[in-house]
């Protein structure tokens, strides 16, 4: 019996490696693949990083345009209006001095 015991220890532990060998190769198996597809995940957060980067290089430069054609406009407005909103307040200057500013004058010539 003593013969047959150490042969079913045996058996039992080739039995016992054998699930862990299998064990083993399946768990192995499933990390490869877990880093194949964080591999392609990472792969598409790059294209991802790359394709927003030109995006806000782009942005940036239609900002500066903008910015630009901003400056040009107002410098253009400032130019146009500036004297001519310099003579309006000097004439309404004039109208309050005299008083004849909202129709002070004809309240007055009423009285």
């Amino acid at each position: 019996m003593l013969a047959a015991d150490v042969a079913l220890r045996k058996r039992k532990s080739a039995d016992a490696q054998a699930a862990f060998r299998k064990k083993r190769a399946n768990y192995i198996s499933t990390l490869k693949e877990a880093v194949t597809s964080l591999e392609s995940v990472i792969i598409q957060l790059q294209q991802s990083c790359r394709g927003s980067r030109t995006e806000v290089q782009d942005l940036q430069q239609q900002n500066a345009r903008l910015h630009f054609d901003c400056q040009e406009r107002e410098a253009y407005w400032r130019t146009l209006w500036c004297p001519i909103l310099k003579v309006l307040l000097a004439s309404l200057s004039f109208s309050i001095l005299t008083g004849e500013a909202m129709g002070l004058v004809r309240w007055s010539s009423m009285t």
